[in-house]
This record gives C-alpha cells, structure tokens and sequence, in this order.
C-alpha cells in the first residue's frame, strides 16, 4: 500500500511538473510573439499632435494643450496624451468609422470583456497620482459598434446629438473595446496608491466628424480636483 502511495506521488509530482513546464513555455512563446509582433508594426513616437486632432481645438484652447506622447503605429491612427492647462490628462484618438455609424445607435454600454485581449501588445502610460492608460495595437476595419464599460457605480451620459455623445463617470476603471465586445482596445486604471477612493473621474467623449470618429478622454491629474463637463466642452469644442 505504501508503495503504491509513493508511486502516486512521484507520477502526480511529474504531472505537475510538465504542466508548470508547459506553462512556463506557454508563457514565453506568448511574450515573444507579442515582442516580435511590436517590432513589426510600431513607429517612433513623437510629441506633437497630427494635423487632423490639431483641428479640433479652438486656438486659444490649443495653447494649453502640452503632448506628452504620440503613440504611432502602421496599422492604428496615433493616439495622443497631453495635458490640458497642466490639471487635467486629455486622450486623443481617431478612428475611422464605417457608413453605417450612428452616434445614437453605435455606441453601447455593455458588458464588455474587460480581461486584456490574449497576444495584443498594450502600451501604458502611467500618471501616478491619477489613472494609468493601457491601448492595444490591434488592427481595425472602419468600426460599426463601440462598447463601453466601467468598474465603478457611477456612468452618466451628459450629451446626445447626431454627432456628440458625452458621459461623465466616477470609477475604479473604464474600458472601450472597437467593433467587438471580446476584445479590449483601451482601458484607464486609477492607482490604488496614491487615491484613497481608488476612483478616479472622467469625462468621455465621442465625436462623429465626417468619416470619422473621435474619442476624447479627459481626468484630472489629482484627485481631488473634478470635472465640469459643461466647462470641459467650452474650453475644448470645437470647431
């Protein structure tokens, strides 16, 4: 008896073994595949806006606007971080829509998969005392859905028209998944640090403008600081 005890152990003790192996392999083959496939597509960043996200402001907001980073890639339009009057963080993406989108009917709050999308390289940008920013390379068609999730108690829409639709939300992360609920592009995450709340606010907004779609995210760079979605619009919309 003891020494079929024993043999069951040592075969259980090789099972686990091979298994913690294989994942372990798994796990680097993963990584590299993403490595190799960010070396692929990625382009150098800069620190200045494109000429279409530069005409979205009005010039005497434009002033106020300091790039931090443009991400740039060959197979997503660039996406800009950037300060707005030094106190608030402001995200800038273009994404090409297809006919069919409707600012009233494209747009969904959903249950959006929010686990980060397996073999998709996600570059973050991480703001200390606020929330850290996570955006996937992952190639698109024109889009003809966009869902939007949060982890928090709070999600209010603050504007709808044909071509604007804002929301103003206090939470723990925000997730927008482009054209499919089982894939995240793009996801905020406050820092669990340095917020006691572990929230963080922030205005959301999509703007339909010709072939195209604009998502612009801002929050404030401490916390105790708000958002006045009515004063964000003044300082920033548009042209």
């Amino acid at each position: 008896m003891e020494e079929h005890t024993i043999k069951y152990r040592g075969c259980l003790f090789i099972i686990i073994a091979c298994l913690f192996l294989g994942f372990i392999i798994y796990n680097f083959v993963k990584m590299t595949r993403i490595n190799r496939r960010a070396m692929d597509i990625e382009l150098p960043s800069t620190m200045e806006l494109s000429r279409e996200d530069s005409q979205l402001f009005t010039p005497n907001s434009i002033g106020k606007i300091e790039v931090l980073n443009t991400w740039k890639s060959k197979i997503i339009n660039p996406l800009s971080i950037t300060t707005f009057e030094n106190k608030f963080c402001l995200l800038i993406h273009r994404l090409d829509i297809a006919s069919g989108f409707s600012i009233m009917k494209s747009i969904e709050v959903s249950d959006l998969d929010t686990t980060p999308t397996d073999l998709v390289l996600y570059r973050t940008f991480e703001f200390g005392n606020a929330a850290d920013i996570n955006f996937g390379q992952i190639i698109h068609a024109p889009i003809s859905k966009l869902f939007l999730a949060i982890r928090g108690n709070s999600l209010e829409k603050t504007m709808e028209n044909d071509s604007i639709e804002s929301y103003h939300t206090r939470c723990r992360s925000l997730y927008i998944g482009f054209s499919s609920k089982d894939t995240l592009d793009l996801y905020l995450t406050s820092d669990p640090i340095s917020i006691g709340q572990n929230e963080f606010s922030a205005t959301i907004i999509f703007w339909k403008k010709g072939k195209s779609l604009y998502l612009l995210i801002m929050f404030p760079l401490s916390h105790s600081k708000s958002i006045d979605d009515e004063e964000m619009m003044k300082m920033l919309l548009l042209n």
